[in-house]
């Protein structure tokens, strides 16, 4: 089971888009950053730069995994659930990728998957 925690904004509904497209169990959680919940220190031991989204994956191999920001979300569900090029050519799927969390999409050391 995958615990999101998100709010109303445009990066926290990204990873709920996802875990329905890839049919993944989980359970969304409010963190109201008008009320400013995003400093409270259980939120913050998930997601020390007090933004949203964050989420764990409790059955991850290897044990629980804990991820914040949308793009590092996105690429490990992509890849837990087998719809990326990492999951297909890294044995040991999310766990093992090397770096996730650690790059944005943006980032120019992070290269597209090729055309299949």
């Amino acid at each position: 089971m995958i615990t999101l925690y998100t709010w109303k904004t445009p990066n926290g509904r990204k990873p709920a888009i996802m875990l329905e497209e890839v049919s993944l169990a989980y359970t969304a959680r409010g963190v109201d950053i008008s009320a400013d919940e995003q400093f409270d220190p259980a939120f913050l031991a998930l997601s020390p730069n007090n933004k949203i989204p964050a989420m764990v994956d409790h059955d991850a191999a290897g044990g629980e995994q804990a991820l914040f920001e949308s793009g590092a979300i996105l690429t490990y569900l992509a890849t837990k659930s087998g719809r990326s090029c990492g999951a297909r050519t890294r044995p040991g799927g999310a766990r093992k990728r090397p770096g996730v969390g650690e790059r944005s999409p943006s980032d120019p050391g992070c290269a597209p998957c090729p055309s299949s």
